[in-house]
């Protein structure tokens, strides 16, 4: 699960290759034994706080005649264009219609791969449907000429509540190069997994142009996919993302402001994908690739995220003093 600040966890699902374990098997032959089937293939996180949800839906399929790079280059083979879908409240009966858009309009590019990535067909919200802590929602997805609704059902997680630093006072944070800086949170029970970041604000100055000082942010991914709810950080390890997410610039002078903690919680789905995903892997392994869903009729997922945010922290003294005079940062020119 990586935070996404855009949509959380950004996973990605192969849906040409999902037969890929039948090449590993005793047979010297790869037989289909349907010359076209329709898979539903769904990407669905619920992510808080948003004001648009969006769902990406698209079709794999078994062709015997054409190859899998020709279908996964046209667009017309990976979305269903008539296809409905939208989300079910199953305490209060209400039902959620989600409208097909284009990714690209609400600068959700696809990535670049053997898929077609124009356009970027997904379904979005309107600002109506906000999801609540602990409610059940149901995915449905009704295919054009298909009479089988494809279905999942999730709970809505919980927003973590950070416990250190502390979201209350001025707790701040000591990072030395021989001990370790503590973090704590706690979830609710349809948590799963967290991802953990901070953001790093900061001043900075270029003094050849004569002009004042600038804010500036940088995000540092301090730990993803981790399944407790305590991290004992080595705090070596802020000096040295320092390092590698600043430039090194002799005409830039620069300020350390605070940082901003995000805890991001994923729902029990999202743990049991990762989970899933490395139960299979290394030398060790079987010949046998396990694969996760919780979509009927298809592969992907359907489950949630929440974030929560403590912000404005500040740092000690004696770490600042270490930003600006410590062997790992100080080519950063960073001052009082």
């Amino acid at each position: 699960m990586k935070i996404a600040y855009v949509c959380s966890m950004k996973l990605k699902f192969l849906a040409l290759l999902s037969c890929v374990s039948l090449i590993f098997g005793c047979d010297n032959e790869l037989v289909l034994t349907d010359t076209y089937k329709d898979i539903p293939i769904v990407y669905a996180i619920l992510s808080m706080p948003s004001s648009e949800q969006f769902i990406r839906v698209e079709k794999g399929f078994i062709d015997e005649t054409t190859s899998a790079l020709q279908i996964a280059n046209n667009p017309d083979s990976l979305y269903y264009m008539n296809a409905s879908v939208s989300i079910l409240d199953s305490e209060s009966g209400i039902e959620y219609p989600f409208t097909m858009v284009d990714g690209a309009d609400f600068n959700l590019d696809r990535d670049p791969g053997i898929f077609a990535t124009d356009p970027n067909y997904l379904y979005k919200s309107d600002t109506n449907f906000q999801p609540e802590t602990g409610r059940e929602y149901t995915l449905q997805i009704q295919r054009a000429g298909i009479d089988s609704l494809v279905t999942s059902t999730t709970v809505m997680v919980g927003q973590p509540t950070i416990t250190r630093p502390s979201q209350f006072g001025a707790a701040s944070l000591d990072f030395s190069y021989t001990q370790n800086t503590s973090l704590r949170w706690l979830g609710d029970e349809n948590s799963g997994l967290y991802d953990i970041a901070f953001d790093i604000n900061y001043r900075e100055r270029n003094v050849t142009t004569g002009e004042g000082f600038e804010n500036k942010t940088v995000r540092w991914f301090v730990r993803s996919n981790y399944d407790d709810q305590t991290l004992d950080l080595e705090g070596i390890k802020f000096f040295g993302a320092m390092a590698t997410l600043l430039e090194e610039d002799p005409n830039v002078l620069r300020k350390f402001v605070d940082m901003d903690m995000i805890a991001a919680a994923g729902g029990q789905e999202v743990k049991e994908y990762v989970r899933i995903g490395q139960a299979n892997s290394g030398l060790t392994s079987s010949q046998d690739i396990p694969s996760f869903t919780n979509i009927s009729e298809g592969r992907g997922i359907f489950s949630s995220r929440q974030e929560a945010n403590n912000f404005n922290i500040p740092i000690t003294g004696k770490t600042l003093d270490s930003l600006i005079n410590g062997v790992f940062t100080q080519h950063l020119n960073f001052t009082l």
